[in-house]
C-alpha cells in the first residue's frame, strides 16, 4: 500500500508538473505578445533577486518540514506536529517581515546593485509580498506531503497558475500596455495574485484535516520549541545553501548578460530584450523536457538508498545503465524535435520565430541537462549531498566566466551566451558521472572484499 501511495503521487506531481510548465509558457507566449519581450525581460530580471531572497527565507522548509511530520505521524504524535507547524509559521513569518521591511528601508542604495536595468526596480518593490506568501505554502506543502497527501499541493500549483494567467488575461484585456514598465507591473502583480491563490487554497485543505479536529495536549505545544527550531534548521540549511548556490549565481546572471551583451554592440533596449526571448522563451521551452528527469530524479534518491542499505551494489550500477538509457532516448526524441521545429514551434507558442534560431544551439545538449538530476539524486542516495554542490558551483562559476569572455564578443554576443550555457551543463554532468562511477565502483569493490 505505501508504494502504491509512493507512486500515485509521483504520477500525481508529475502530471501537475507538466501542466504547470505548459501554463508558464502560456503566460511567457501571453507577455510577449500583449506586452512585448523587454516587458518580460524586465520581469525576469526581478525575479533572480526575489527567488534568491524567498530561498533564504523558506527553501528547505517544505523537505524538513515533511520528514518531521512523517515521524510525527508513525506515532501518531499530533502535539508535536502542531508544534512543528507553529515554529515553522512563526518563525517563517518573523524572517519575511524583517526581509521585507529592510529591503524597502534600504531600497534606494541596495537594489540599483543587484538591476542592470533600473526600470526592474519597480515590479520588484510589486512582488515583495510573495516573500511572505511563498513561506506559509512551503509550510503548508510540508505537511502534505509529510501526511502523503499529494492531491492538495498540486492541485494548488495548477490553481497558481491559471490565476496569474486570468489576472494578466484581464489586465491586458481592460486596459493593453502602453508603457514596457506598466507591462511588468502587471505581471509582477500577477505573480502575488497566483501565490496567493495557492495559499487560500491550501489553507483551506489543511482546515479539513484531521489535525485540527483532535485536541492536543497544551502542555506539550508549548514545550521544546526551541528544540523544535533546531531541528528545523539542521533539516533546512543544507537543502538551503543547495538552492541559495543555484539562485545566487542565477541572479549574477541576470546582470551580467545583458552587460555583456551591450559590451557586444547591442543598445540597452535589444540587450534586454534578448535577455527575456533567452530566460523567457528558450529557456523554458528546453526544460519542459526535464519534467520527465525531474520525476525519475526524485524516485531514484530512495531506490538506490534502500538497494544501498540491502546491499545490492551491482544493482545499483545496473539500474543507473537502465536510466541513462531510458534518458538518451527520451532526450535524444525531445531534441530532435526541436532542431527540426525550432522556429515553428517558438511562432506558434510566442509570435518570435527569432527565438528558434537561438533555441536550435542548445538543443543538441538536452541529453546532459536530462541526465543531471537523476544523476545527482544517485549522489544524494549515495550520501555524497556535498558533491553536488560543488560541481554544481564549479560548472556556475566556469558558466559565468565564459559569459564575459564570449557575450562580450562582437562576433558571438547572445550565441556566446548559449555556449557559455552548453558548456558548464557538459562539465557538471561529466563531473556528476564521475563521481558516482567512483562512487559505485568503490563500494562494488568493498562489498566484494
Amino acid at each position: 500500500m505505501k508504494n502504491l501511495t509512493f507512486l500515485r503521487g509521483t504520477i500525481l506531481l508529475t502530471t501537475s508538473d507538466i501542466v504547470n510548465r505548459t501554463l508558464g509558457l502560456f503566460f511567457q507566449s501571453m507577455m510577449i505578445r500583449h506586452a512585448g519581450a523587454e516587458s518580460l525581460g524586465l520581469l525576469q530580471m526581478s525575479l533572480p533577486l526575489l527567488s534568491l531572497l524567498a530561498t533564504c527565507i523558506s527553501a528547505g522548509f517544505p523537505t524538513a518540514i515533511s520528514k518531521l511530520i512523517a515521524e510525527a505521524h508513525v506515532t501518531i504524535d499530533r502535539a508535536r506536529i502542531q508544534r512543528i507547524l507553529l515554529v515553522s509559521f512563526f518563525s517563517s513569518t518573523f524572517f519575511a517581515i524583517c526581509t521585507v521591511f529592510a529591503v524597502y528601508v534600504m531600497r534606494d542604495w541596495l537594489l540599483p546593485m543587484f538591476f542592470h536595468d533600473q526600470r526592474a526596480i519597480r515590479p520588484f518593490l510589486v512582488m515583495l509580498p510573495v516573500l511572505l506568501l511563498t513561506g506559509w505554502t512551503a509550510i503548508l506543502r510540508g505537511y502534505f506531503y509529510g501526511s502523503q497527501l499529494f492531491r492538495p499541493p498540486a492541485i494548488a500549483s495548477v490553481l497558481e497558475q491559471i490565476a496569474r494567467i486570468l489576472f494578466t488575461f484581464f489586465c491586458f484585456h481592460v486596459d493593453k500596455p502602453n508603457h514596457v514598465i506598466t507591462g511588468a507591473i502587471e505581471g509582477a502583480l500577477s505573480l502575488v495574485i497566483s501565490e496567493l491563490a495557492g495559499c487560500i487554497y491550501l489553507a483551506y485543505s489543511f482546515s479539513k484535516s484531521m489535525l485540527w479536529k483532535t485536541k492536543g495536549n497544551k502542555r506539550l505545544m508549548t514545550f521544546r520549541w526551541l528544540q523544535t527550531f533546531i531541528q528545523l534548521s539542521e533539516l533546512s540549511l543544507p537543502m538551503t545553501g543547495n538552492s541559495v548556490a543555484s539562485v545566487l549565481m542565477y541572479t549574477f546572471e541576470a546582470s551580467l548578460i545583458p552587460d555583456s551583451l551591450q559590451n557586444a554592440g547591442c543598445m540597452p533596449s535589444q540587450a534586454t530584450a534578448l535577455f527575456g526571448l533567452y530566460t523567457g522563451v528558450v529557456i523554458p521551452v528546453f526544460f519542459f523536457a526535464t519534467v520527465f528527469s525531474d520525476s525519475l530524479g526524485m524516485t531514484l534518491i530512495a531506490s538506490v538508498t534502500e538497494m544501498l542499505a540491502s546491499g545490492q551494489h551491482l544493482l545499483v550500477k545496473r539500474h543507473l545503465w537502465r536510466i541513462i538509457r531510458i534518458v538518451a532516448a527520451f532526450s535524444l526524441a525531445y531534441s530532435s524535435c526541436l532542431m527540426l521545429f525550432a522556429t515553428p514551434l517558438t511562432r506558434i507558442l510566442y509570435d518570435t520565430p527569432e527565438a528558434g534560431i537561438l533555441l536550435m544551439h542548445i538543443a543538441p545538449f538536452l541529453f546532459f541537462v536530462c541526465m543531471q538530476w537523476p544523476l545527482a539524486s544517485v549522489l544524494q542516495g549515495l550520501q555524497r549531498s556535498g558533491l553536488v554542490l560543488v560541481h554544481s558551483i564549479i560548472g556556475d562559476f566556469v558558466r559565468l566566466i565564459l559569459i564575459i569572455l564570449w557575450g562580450s564578443r562582437p562576433s558571438l554576443g547572445i550565441y556566446g551566451v548559449l555556449w557559455a550555457f552548453n558548456v558548464a551543463n557538459v562539465l557538471i554532468t561529466c563531473l556528476h558521472a564521475s563521481a558516482v562511477r567512483r562512487l559505485i565502483m568503490i563500494r562494488y569493490d568493498s562489498k566484494r572484499m
